[in-house]
């Protein structure tokens, strides 16, 4: 998964996204599915997938991270998505960043 932040960061998603997929691979094999530990690999992929313009399977992995982590920590425990959304219906995505807030 570093080797792809890297790969990445130099501008090449396309040769980044399958090293975020196999990071993601290793860590449901060894965790399963729903595991905490897979939601950063979650979100790793997502945002790779998300700089290729590939935003509804960006949103798809975003979402399924959302949920494993508040499921591993409660809804609205100060968990921050991103989400990609096309209000208009236009297929212009606009980037939004929500910050959830802690409730204890």
């Amino acid at each position: 998964s570093n080797l792809g932040s890297v790969i990445l960061f130099s501008g090449r998603p396309a040769d980044a996204r399958p090293l975020f997929e196999r990071a993601l691979s290793i860590k449901e094999k060894a965790y399963g599915p729903d595991h905490p530990a897979v939601a950063p690999h979650l979100s790793r992929l997502a945002n790779n997938l998300a700089e290729m313009g590939l935003y509804s399977q960006a949103t798809t992995m975003y979402e399924r991270d959302l949920r494993i982590r508040e499921t591993a920590l409660g809804a609205g425990s100060g968990l921050k998505i991103s989400e990609w959304s096309d209000a208009s219906g236009s297929g212009n995505f606009n980037f939004e960043f929500i910050e959830l807030s802690y409730k204890p």
